[in-house]
């Protein structure tokens, strides 16, 4: 069965609400999606050189997490991987946005 966990590629996945890691106040929803690449290029260390390897017909998998608070704190985070290898790419990207709520007991809000 396709899923946020065992995504088909070209589709977009997000997954229902999950009770967030450590904290059972928070919820995250996780999205998915692999892309297909006719070719796909990566960095490896052999010993002590730095090469460049190249696959044919690559996929990529990608996940955004979404924190959901009632604080008004917003957190992003998308993580890039090897479908082959289910390893993460070395690099990541992060965001936390707090978004103050207007109070509706306030008249000018």
């Amino acid at each position: 069965m396709d899923d946020y966990q065992n995504p088909k590629a070209g589709k977009t996945y997000i997954s229902p609400r999950l009770r967030a890691f450590g904290d059972s106040n928070r919820t995250v929803r996780i999205a998915s999606k692999v892309i297909d690449s006719p070719d796909s290029y990566a960095f490896a260390k052999i010993k002590d050189e730095i090469v460049l390897r190249h696959k044919e017909d690559a996929k990529s998998y990608i996940t955004a997490k979404f924190v959901e608070d009632t604080r008004g704190i917003f957190v992003l985070n998308i993580q890039g991987y090897t479908v082959a290898t289910d390893k993460p790419h070395n690099a990541s990207f992060s965001v936390t946005i707090q978004v103050t709520l207007p109070d509706p007991g306030r008249p000018d809000a």
